[in-house]
């Protein structure tokens, strides 16, 4: 497909690839994206247009709006005997703000009928990886959104058609626009909801969002809160606990003071890439939130990533905020347990780990374990933080040799208040 230009004749790429591919329509689809993807995208604020292309024009240009090429791509489709049919609708949009139901056609896509299933293909979605952070590939395509099944797009993509949803039986458009939007990332991951609840989105007083997840063992995941002003990482705090040996990632999310809406954005990967509090992964999941009512300014502590010390997840207890009193005692309790699970040789490779919290002037005060014989459980130390400045938690390194800092806690003059 690389001799083809944006203005070449489309009837000589319709009979190369029907010629080449004869025997694949996944392939020919796959080429005639390939070849509309050279195109560029003309962008649009709101709601599309739906003018139908004049061809001349796009060929000589070399753009088109989204649903002028999904217009070009059926009809190419048609010319090649695969059914498809253009939609329209409303996309859910990773960076957007929805928090009330308006369907506005803001996007277009193709549905497509192969051996009988009908499967999703979003031209600007695998064109644009940068929409779902995706930096795997040169091409910076994503491949998640060449034939979807239609079940993985229907928390983002609306159609106005609710029988264009090939959805059995079909989903509400009142219900989809409320699900919490899964992007590639999700399914890439392998990622499940555990316990999602969209009441625990609407947050009063002092309440925070919590969420669950299931997540394999070879994945991390990296959270973001972000609003129209902001966007941070301290108003998330996203840690792996363990339950019956399955790895479960507990994630809780605050807005900043004086907004009122925003959404949780949570990026999955490999375990072990993420060094620094700069996101590197896929988005996953994005989860609008709101609050009302008083507010007490307050962030979570930071999880700093410890590529050094992968052999045990670790969770923070308590305290989990930022922020501690000086002169005031702290229980301090740290969940372990194998990052791979329980397994023959876990005991083992755990018999020397250690956790130590370290003082402003560097004091290390020891963490007792509860049970020393299991290769997991709690580390726990009641500690008067007498001192002003950064407390920090230190895990010992796979290695045995060094310490890591997994977290840490401010000490700040105050007086503790409920």
């Amino acid at each position: 497909m690389e001799n083809y230009e944006t203005g070449s004749d489309l009837n000589d790429l319709i009979s190369d690839v029907s010629v080449k591919f004869n025997n694949s329509k996944v392939s020919q689809i796959r080429c005639v994206l390939l070849h509309l993807c050279k195109f560029r995208i003309i962008e649009e604020s709101s709601k599309i247009l739906t003018t139908k292309p004049k061809l001349n024009e796009v060929l000589h240009l070399g753009e088109a709006s989204v649903y002028q090429l999904c217009y070009l791509l059926k009809k190419i489709l048609d010319a090649l005997r695969i059914p498809a049919e253009v939609v329209l609708g409303f996309w859910k949009k990773p960076n957007e703000f929805y928090h009330n139901e308006q369907y506005v056609i803001n996007h277009s896509w193709l549905s497509i009928l192969l051996d009988s299933k009908f499967y999703i293909l979003d031209l600007y979605n695998f064109k644009n990886g940068s929409v779902c952070n995706i930096r795997e590939n040169a091409e910076g395509f994503n491949e998640f959104y060449f034939l979807a099944r239609p079940l993985s797009v229907v928390s983002t993509h609306i159609p106005s058609v609710i029988d264009l949803q090939h959805v059995l039986p079909p989903i509400d458009p009142s219900i989809a626009f409320y699900l919490p939007r899964a992007y590639s990332g999700f399914y890439r991951s392998g990622l499940k909801f555990r316990n999602f609840n969209n009441a625990l989105t609407r947050l009063r007083d002092l309440e925070f969002f919590e969420l669950e997840l299931n997540i394999p063992v070879d994945v991390e995941l990296f959270t973001l809160v972000k609003t129209s002003k902001v966007t941070t990482n301290e108003l998330s705090l996203c840690q792996i606990q363990w339950n019956n040996n399955k790895k479960i990632a507990k994630i809780k999310a605050i807005l900043p003071e004086g907004e009122s809406i925003g959404v949780l954005q949570i990026f999955a990967g490999p375990k072990g890439l993420q060094k620094h509090f700069d996101n590197i992964h896929e988005l996953a999941v994005v989860i609008p939130l709101y609050h009302t009512g008083d507010y007490k300014p307050s962030k979570f502590i930071p999880r700093f990533p410890t590529v050094q010390s992968q052999n045990n997840d670790l969770y923070v207890r308590q305290p989990q905020t930022n922020k501690i009193i000086v002169k005031n005692a702290y229980n301090f309790e740290i969940d372990s347990y194998p990052s791979t699970g329980l397994n023959s040789g876990s005991g083992l490779m755990n018999q020397d780990f250690k956790i130590v919290i370290e003082s402003p002037s560097g004091k290390y005060f020891k963490m007792t374990k509860d049970d020393p014989s299991k290769p997991f459980g709690t580390f726990a130390a009641n500690i008067k933080c007498t001192e002003l400045g950064l407390y920090r938690g230190l895990v010992i390194g796979d290695s045995g040799n060094s310490w890591y800092v997994f977290t840490q806690w401010e000490s700040v003059p105050g007086t503790v208040t409920n």
